[in-house]
Parts: structure tokens; C-alpha cells; sequence
């Protein structure tokens, strides 16, 4: 049960990292466990968010496309705790946004950045170092 949750805890991780991860699991000789593959359902080259630079002091461009015109989008920032600290909403005529932020009051760390319109979302790491 141990094992399940830490791969479960992981997989949303990477879904909210957006990095693509190859782990390799070794299991105990006398867990009867079967052959399980893991997938990253979210890998999607029509739907891409970027940020540059990466890290950052706070002072950073987003990038991102979607599979069908954005509209209005909003954009959340959240600390590692799931604490939202900042979101804006946003507006696009076409199926690519960009956008400059100047949040320069975040301390240093790690934060998910995720951007949301009426059928899409898409979410990544953003790293602030001062």
C-alpha cells in the first residue's frame, strides 16, 4: 500500500512538472505484484506551456498553445502547499498566448504555474531564484 501511494504522489508530480520521468521500480522478492506501465497521459504536442527564463527572479515570459482558440484563460500561480498566491485572467484571440509577468515578490523556491480556459489546462514548475 506503502509503494502504491509514493507511485501515485509521484505520477501527480510529474503531471504538474511537465518533465517526462523514467523510473525504474524494484519491488520485493515476495510482492506478488503483476507488470504495471506507467503512462504520461498529459504529453500532448498540440498543448504546450513554456516559461523563460527558468529560473527566474520573478520576471518571466508564458508561452502557451492549445489545441483550439484560447479566449479567456486564467492564470494561477500556486506555492507547493496547493496555496494560491496568484492568478490573472488573460485574453487571446487565437490558440497562443504570451504573456510577461512581473511578480518579483515571490521568495525563492519552487511554484506551479498553471493556465486554464473553458476546455483546456496546462500546467508546469516555475523555479524563483534570487
Amino acid at each position: 500500500m506503502k509503494n502504491a501511494l509514493i507511485l501515485i504522489l509521484f505520477c501527480l508530480f510529474t503531471n504538474y512538472s511537465g518533465a517526462l520521468t523514467v523510473v525504474k521500480l524494484t519491488l520485493p522478492k515476495n510482492c506478488n505484484a503483476g507488470n504495471v506501465k506507467i503512462t504520461n497521459q498529459s504529453i500532448d504536442q498540440n498543448k504546450k506551456l513554456e516559461i523563460f527564463p527558468n529560473p527566474n527572479s520573478g520576471n518571466f515570459t508564458v508561452v502557451v498553445t492549445f489545441k483550439s482558440k484560447i479566449d479567456k484563460a486564467t492564470i494561477n500561480i500556486y506555492d507547493l502547499s496547493g496555496k494560491s498566491i496568484f492568478n490573472e485572467t488573460v485574453f487571446s484571440n487565437s490558440n497562443k498566448l504570451v504573456k510577461k509577468l512581473n511578480i518579483t515578490n515571490l521568495l525563492p523556491g519552487s511554484y506551479i504555474l498553471d493556465i486554464v480556459n473553458a476546455q483546456e489546462e496546462s500546467s508546469t514548475t516555475l523555479l524563483i531564484k534570487k
